[in-house]
């Protein structure tokens, strides 16, 4: 199984699409140290919202290939 597979997913209008609104995000920021405190925020919160999961749960943020879409939990 390969872990990079040249697709849509990256292509540079997909790219575009991704950094485009980070991009505006941060200049909305009044100064550099206000955007580290955002940054600060968002992370602090992710952290507390996943701390409650169980230790071992997977969790995959890429979209499966469909060769990979038969497979079961432990065989990924």
């Amino acid at each position: 199984m390969e872990y990079y597979r040249p697709d849509d997913r990256f292509a540079p209008d997909t790219d575009a699409a991704r950094i485009a609104p980070a991009q505006d995000h941060a200049a909305e920021q009044l100064s550099g140290a206000v955007l580290a405190e955002d940054f600060n925020a968002i992370w602090r919160q992710v952290d507390r919202l996943c701390r409650p999961e169980p230790e071992g749960r997977v969790v995959r943020t890429a979209k499966l290939l469909p060769h990979q879409q038969g497979l079961t939990e432990q065989s990924r």
